[in-house]
């Protein structure tokens, strides 16, 4: 359930072209009780192929594509 919801809010990021959140507000969000149960998530939908994520240093958000439609967050 929490997989299936991560990949339902990256996807809809990715859909509206807006920055990847960040793992606190992914976490909220998602009704998580920490932010590592957020980079969790990530790490395991990375992990099946179904996103693949640029991070991009500690200043910049995550860039995550979905692989099934090809569509990334935003590059703020």
């Amino acid at each position: 359930a929490e997989r299936k919801a991560m990949l339902a809010a990256l996807e809809e990021c990715a859909e509206r072209g807006r920055a990847c959140p960040s793992l606190a507000a992914l976490a909220r969000q998602l009704g998580l009780r920490t932010r590592m149960q957020a980079k969790y998530q990530i790490e395991r939908l990375a992990a099946d192929g179904l996103i693949r994520v640029e991070n991009r240093g500690p200043k910049l958000p995550r860039v995550v594509t979905i692989v099934r439609t090809g569509k990334e967050t935003g590059r703020c």
